[in-house]
């Protein structure tokens, strides 16, 4: 501990002191000595009472000198801190304070029975606490972002206690950059010529960016940096954590249809390695179940599958044991599980020989579980292709087929220009001039004719990794694709430029080439999807990607990922046709209603939406409520957030104190919001003054 003083120019007053041990010294002079023969009776009979006399001068001058030093020792306000706590401001007079509250995720941290923010803001009143009357203080509580204007430095301590009890830590992450920066604006338009930042945080280094400029406060006299004090929530302490990094959903086609993969990347820091149990929940029941080995300070994955009953807009989470920090042992998500679609499959060289028969590999494809697929398909011949209504497909693939029926052209050019998928295949039976007049207006390209391979055969040269429809091919899932030998493929004249070629053999030749007409999509495949030219059909690509050709074309796919947002973030919602009200509905209860002219933009802002979790869109027209698929979304805590790696102090204290030789503008406070905080001495001071007086005039009247 040490000693400090609010206002150290009143110690000049002690130089009072010297005025009784003058008076003192003057009463002491004596004078000439005349005797008197009258009074040395009286003389001898009064010395007896001398001794009692002199002591009582001494301590009426003790007393007196004392009262000197202590009156002007309480108007400069000592007090006692430690010797690593907040620096005092050294004589400037009062001083103008921000204190800056960290608000972020990682202050929900539990720390010895306690969160850290709950620390913190003990520590933040403390520092309330040890401020002059004459000092003006703000709150500035600090996350991600500061919206609206800042606060402003006031002399209204109750005020500021109250913001430090309203404040509340939040999801968000920490950019302490940003709250420095607000912090000095506030700083600048304060009178006041002492400026003081008191940063309350767990110090955590995800919350600073070095390579930013230090905060410097704009004044009269020009820029200067205010002096920064680092209090630090965790008292130095090493933070462990364990999180949830990232959850990827996919579909798992090889367990079947509307069956998907979740995969969980655990991350930990400063925790010893354990033995986790996790767990997926689908709404709010557990569908699985698996333990995760974590070793100290690393990362381990965990996948589990599950197969839905039905398609649509499912929610749900994986979780693993809660840790001092629980708010990230939780992953939601949003998956939009496959609809089924409905599917016309047109045989062009249909064989009784099941294996020679131009849909058998597609009927596979399309069906790999056998009951229970999300593909419900119907296999025609072309002439009961004639009589079929299509209302009731989503998709029709044309496999070999000759020619379309005359009498279907018309009709099966309506179905793709309202919405309807059509897929076409190659092979030794298609008229190309067919139909190239029948289909051109909604052929990718012009058909040419067949042409077989250099060398006897090629492979596919070129892919769209990134397009919906081979976005789920990763690692070893594109060994299919280069494994597939073609003998013989279909050219055609160069394509149209709303057309999308999205993959190319090894000789330049277009394979799959994709257009959307008005709201419909049309592929062509210019090789065959039995085994006449190719062996691609029995290869482990053909059957994830003709289920996910039939889900992109009969617009199956554009369902399948969630908007995912983070904490914080704003988010703006399109307005449903013919919506009369729409409803937001989040976790803890969250509901945002829009109706009347809310809705008459065409488009709905959520200016902040700052809790994790799902949040369904609810959409009312006349008296019937649904949830249109698409809406939804998902709201996850920034990750960043959950590593609690401490900042490297030293290298924090050369960033915000200046450069070389440069006098440093940085201190650090411990306080714990008990014993080893600042003491106030001053009022112990001027009991001893008041006691001082009493004893001296006790002692006058004695």
């Amino acid at each position: 501990m040490s000693l400090h003083f609010v206002h150290p120019a009143y110690l000049w007053g002690m130089l009072a002191a010297a005025g009784p041990i003058v008076i003192h010294l003057i009463n002491r002079r004596r004078a000439r000595t005349v005797e008197f023969a009258a009074i040395a009776l009286v003389l001898r009979s009064e010395r007896r009472n001398a001794r009692r006399l002199r002591l009582r001068r001494l301590l009426l001058l003790l007393l007196r000198t004392l009262v000197c030093l202590a009156v002007p020792i309480a108007l400069a306000r000592p007090f006692l801190a430690p010797k690593d706590a907040v620096a005092d401001t050294g004589g400037r007079g009062p001083t103008a304070n921000v204190i800056v509250l960290d608000t972020s995720l990682s202050m929900r941290l539990k720390w010895e029975g306690e969160t850290l923010f709950d620390r913190a803001k003990r520590q933040a009143k403390e520092l309330i606490a040890g401020l002059s009357p004459e000092d003006a203080v703000a709150v500035l509580p600090c996350a991600a972002r500061w919206s609206g204007p800042p606060p402003s430095a006031g002399y209204d301590f109750g005020l500021a206690r109250e913001a430090v009890d309203a404040a509340q830590a939040g999801y968000e992450a920490t950019d302490m950059n940003a709250c420095l920066a607000v912090a000095a604006r506030v700083l600048g338009a304060a009178p006041l010529e002492g400026k003081r930042i008191f940063v309350v945080s767990d110090m955590t280094a995800n919350g600073w960016n070095f390579e930013l400029p230090p905060p410097v406060v704009s004044t009269e006299k020009g820029e200067l940096r205010p002096q920064i004090v680092l209090v630090d929530a965790a008292g130095g302490a090493a933070l462990a954590n364990r999180w949830i990094e990232k959850l990827e959903v996919e579909p798992a086609f090889s367990l079947g249809p509307r069956a998907y993969s979740f995969t969980l990347l655990l991350r930990s820091v400063g925790s010893g390695a354990s033995r986790l149990s996790a767990h997926l929940k689908v709404g709010e029941e557990v569908v699985a179940r698996g333990f995760i080995d974590l070793e100290a300070g690393g990362s381990a994955r965990k996948t589990f599958s599950h197969r839905f009953d039905e398609g649509g807009e499912v929610a749900g989470a994986v979780e693993v044991d809660a840790d001092d920090l629980p708010d990230d042992d939780v992953y939601p998500f949003l998956a939009f599980v496959r609809r089924d679609v409905h599917a016309l499959v047109v045989d062009g060289d249909p064989s009784v020989n099941r294996y020679r028969d131009e849909a058998f590999f597609v009927e596979k494809a399309l069906s790999p579980g056998g009951e229970g697929t999300s593909i419900r398909y119907r296999i025609v011949d072309v002439d009961a292709f004639s009589d079929l209504d299509l209302a009731p497909y989503d998709l029709v693939l044309l496999l070999n087929v000759r020619a379309v029926p005359e009498r279907k052209v018309s009709e099966l050019s309506r179905f793709v220009r309202s919405g309807g998928g059509l897929f076409i295949s190659a092979g030794d039976r298609i008229d190309v001039d067919a139909y190239n007049r029948q289909l051109g207006a909604l052929l990718p390209a012009r058909l040419h004719l067949a042409k077989a391979a250099d060398g006897g055969a090629t492979g596919f040269a070129r892919i769209a990794w990134s397009h919906p429809i081979f976005s789920v091919f990763q690692g070893e899932g594109r060994e299919g694709f280069a494994s597939a030998r073609f003998q013989t493929y279909l050219l055609t004249r160069p394509p149209p430029p709303d057309t999308e070629i999205l993959a190319t053999f090894e000789e330049g030749a277009p394979a799959l080439l994709l257009r959307e007409v008005e709201t419909g999509r049309v592929a062509l495949f210019t090789s065959t999807v039995d085994r006449a030219w190719t062996d691609f059909p029995i290869r482990t690509a053909f059957l994830p990607v003709m289920q996910q050709l039939a889900g992109y074309l009969a617009r199956a796919l554009d369902e399948r990922r969630a908007q995912t947002l983070l904490v914080g973030q704003s988010h703006r919602l399109p307005v449903p046709q013919g919506a009369e009200e729409v409803v937001v509905e989040g976790p803890e209860g969250i509901r945002v209603e829009f109706k009347g002219e809310a809705l008459s933009t065409g488009e709905l802002t959520l200016s902040q939406v700052d809790r994790p979790g799902v949040y369904r869109v609810r959409v009312r027209r006349g008296t019937a409520w649904e949830t249109p698929p698409g809406l939804s979304f998902v709201v996850l805590t920034d990750r960043r957030e959950s590593d609690t790696t401490r900042v490297n102090l030293e290298e924090l204290r050369a960033y915000l104190g200046g450069g070389e030789g440069e006098e440093s503008t940085v201190a650090a406070a411990s306080l714990s919001g008990e014993s080893s905080g600042k003491r106030p001495l001053w009022s112990t001071v001027l009991l001893i003054v008041v006691t001082a007086l009493l004893l001296e005039g006790w002692l006058l009247y004695r």
